[in-house]
């Protein structure tokens, strides 16, 4: 869907934007170049119009930071979201709801370093168990 002007609803067709990129580079290694300057002629009129209403932290935000927030249809090896930063810290709300909280400060850090050490196991491809063992056997990974 091309952006049109006449529709105020700017963060809709941003988000347009974005998935559409997400969604061509699917199963690819690179936007051609085309494509590319496609999306960003996109989000530059997006852009444009939002500045010319009132003014939004968001939208100078999303001007100020073009680089970054595009730069996922650029390099592939970039992630669409950083869900998978933001999945490492949703523990924290569990763990509060199920014991009421932390007992002191110590232990909330220590539970922190704990979860922080799986996470990194997992993501290098280990075994989280193996890793643990070796460990407490002494052997810093």
């Amino acid at each position: 869907m091309e952006f049109d002007p006449a529709h105020a609803d700017w963060s809709a067709h941003m988000k347009d934007v974005l998935i559409a990129a997400r969604d061509r580079a699917q199963g690819r290694t690179a936007l051609t170049g085309a494509e590319l300057a496609e999306v960003h002629r996109r989000y530059a009129r997006i852009i444009a119009f939002a500045k010319a209403g009132q003014p939004h932290a968001l939208i100078r935000r999303l001007d100020g930071r073009r680089e970054d927030y595009l730069r996922f249809a650029a390099d592939f090896a970039v992630p669409f979201t950083s869900n998978g930063a933001e999945r490492d810290l949703r523990m924290v709300k569990p763990q509060v709801k199920v014991s009421g909280a932390w007992r002191t400060l110590t232990g909330a850090r220590y539970s922190c370093r704990i979860r922080s050490f799986i996470y990194t196991v997992r993501k290098q491809g280990h075994t989280v168990l193996a890793k643990l063992t070796e460990l407490f056997a002494g052997n810093v990974w």
